[in-house]
C-alpha cells in the first residue's frame, strides 16, 4: 500500500465514520427524547437511513469521493434534523 492509500483508509475509518456515527447517535437520541410520536418516527427514519448510507459505501468499497460525499451528506442531514427537533 502506498502512503496515500493508508491515509485514505485512515480518513475514512476514523474521521468520516466517526463524524457520521456521532451525528447518527445524536439524531436518534434527540428523536427518542421528543414529546411527539411524529418527531420520534422522523428521527428513527433518519437514523436508519443514516446507518444504511454509512454502511453501504464502506461495505462495497466505493471511491473515496463517493464515500466522503455520502458520509458528509448524511452528517449534514442528521445535524439538520437535530436542529429542527431542538427548535420545535
Amino acid at each position: 500500500m502506498t502512503l496515500l492509500e493508508l491515509l485514505e483508509d485512515w480518513l475514512r475509518d476514523t474521521v468520516a465514520t466517526g463524524l457520521t456515527l456521532l451525528s447518527l447517535l445524536g439524531v436518534v437520541g434527540v428523536a427518542l427524547a421528543a414529546d411527539e410520536p411524529a418527531w420520534t418516527v422522523l428521527g428513527a427514519v433518519a437514523g436508519v437511513g443514516a446507518a444504511t448510507a454509512v454502511l453501504v459505501p464502506l461495505a462495497r468499497h466505493w471511491s473515496l469521493a463517493s464515500t466522503w460525499l455520502t458520509m458528509l451528506t448524511v452528517a449534514v442531514f442528521d445535524v439538520a434534523v437535530i436542529l429542527v427537533l431542538f427548535a420545535r
